[in-house]
């Protein structure tokens, strides 16, 4: 995190790499990036606002007396953090709270899972559901290694909908950076996650040249 200390009295830490954003303010950043259109200087300034207090957990209108200068170098200094997307990689596991799990590949879900999935998606919003389809598809484990070969394998517990709600939660509040693989996956319908990204970047570079 990167510390910054501004008048009249605002002290702020601010995400310097992807590691530093977990998976829900992220998703609320995705968010606001699509729904909004800019079409008048205000509205310029009011995405500002919105995507630093998104990626920075503060609560709308927090900005709101923070001086104009100092906000623009903070959206400069996010705008750089986003440009910089790191390998999305393809690990197929990872670690929470001492907990090992393990990453469903979409093609071997079964009726169930999907019979889950698609009624996410049909009640709920898209970048609301993803720490939920993440729950479905991300699930504790058990290493397993092959005594001849070495090769290791991630067998999932079976799927039930008992701690979807807790693994949800769990997941929104990781780091991204940890479920950039998977969130890209199940964001592929819009072009992908790095789509997404670029799009932005290329916005913003725009925008600066005006």
């Amino acid at each position: 995190m990167k510390h910054f200390t501004f008048k009249p009295n605002y002290e702020l830490d601010i995400p310097s790499i992807y590691e530093e954003i977990t998976l829900s303010r992220f998703l609320k950043y995705l968010k606001l990036n699509e729904e909004t259109k800019i079409q008048f200087e205000f509205e310029k300034i009011l995405l500002q606002c919105k995507v630093i207090e998104a990626l920075c957990g503060y609560t709308e209108g927090y900005l709101d007396n923070m001086n104009f200068l100092d906000l623009s170098l903070i959206a400069n200094h996010l705008t750089d953090v986003l440009s910089n997307i790191p390998d999305f990689g393809k690990d197929n596991h990872f670690i929470i709270n001492n907990v090992l799990y393990g990453i469903k590949h979409f093609d071997e879900m079964t009726t169930g899972e999907m019979l889950s999935y698609y009624q996410l998606m049909e009640t709920k919003d898209k970048f609301d559901s993803i720490p939920w389809i993440l729950a479905i598809v991300c699930r504790p484990a058990t290493e397993v290694i092959d005594k001849e070969t070495g090769h290791k394998e991630y067998i999932l517990e079976d799927f039930n909908t008992k701690n979807l709600e807790y693994r949800a939660n769990l997941l929104a509040d990781q780091s991204f950076a940890k479920l950039m693989s998977i969130t890209n996956f199940f964001l592929s319908g819009k072009g992908g996650l790095e789509k997404i990204l670029k799009d932005y970047s290329n916005q913003k570079e725009v925008q600066a040249h005006n």
